[in-house]
């Protein structure tokens, strides 16, 4: 997929993630004392979340609803196959994931949870806005620098004359 420059690839992911007691108490339910054959992998629940992420942030939506296909709703199906799993568990992963309130699917949307604080996006399109403004300011005053420095004469200079066809008039007078 080619990189679109006006949409932001990234988003924040923080280090003290795993140290959130919903994403321990996952961690606990699939790899814990209480894991069954029957019980989905934490590796797979972090993939899932993450490809979700990744989503949302791609979706540029600053409260973090995500849909596979712009404007349809998401399909489990469709994700499965967009990220190479089988729908049983992908489907176990977004349950547990609904079920500790890390996302939330109503009307057949994907919503993160939290995204819109932690991602800040608000703040992010403020910080553009500055910047676009900063930058016009700086182009409005070079381009007043430069109608100045046009208006600077020497003396001896002729109307209309360049300060290089003074010199040469002068050399050539001699």
């Amino acid at each position: 997929m080619a990189r679109d420059k006006d949409k932001e690839k990234w988003f924040k992911f923080y280090c003290d993630f795993f140290d959130d007691p919903k994403i321990k108490i996952l961690d606990a339910l699939a790899n814990g004392p209480f894991y069954s054959d029957t019980a989905t992998d934490a590796d797979m629940v972090y993939y899932v979340y993450l490809r979700l992420m990744c989503m949302a942030a791609a979706e540029l939506d600053p409260e973090g609803n995500i849909s596979i296909f712009k404007d349809q709703s998401f399909s489990i199906d469709d994700f499965s196959y967009l990220i190479y799993r089988p729908v049983y568990e992908t489907n176990q992963c977004l349950e547990l994931l609904q079920q500790y309130g890390l996302i939330k699917i109503e009307n057949n949307f994907v919503h993160i949870e939290d995204w819109e604080t932690s991602q800040y996006f608000a703040k992010l399109e403020e910080k553009r806005a500055k910047d676009r403004e900063r930058k016009q300011k700086q182009r409005e005053k070079e381009k007043e620098n430069g109608q100045q420095k046009e208006e600077i004469r020497v003396p001896g200079m002729r109307e209309g004359e360049s300060p290089a066809q003074m010199v040469k008039r002068i050399k050539e007078k001699g």
